[in-house]
């Protein structure tokens, strides 16, 4: 996921926090987010 993040001029950090939970945050840009076909869209 990491990759396809950086592959549109994103990012992608995960780890654990210190209340020993999880994170995961994500930016994409709208540009490079790629259109949504017909069946995504109706989904």
């Amino acid at each position: 996921m990491r990759a396809r993040a950086e592959a549109v001029g994103g990012s992608l950090v995960a780890g654990p926090t210190q209340d020993g939970g999880f994170l995961v945050e994500t930016h994409v840009p709208l540009s490079g987010r790629p259109a949504l076909t017909t069946t995504e869209a109706t989904a």
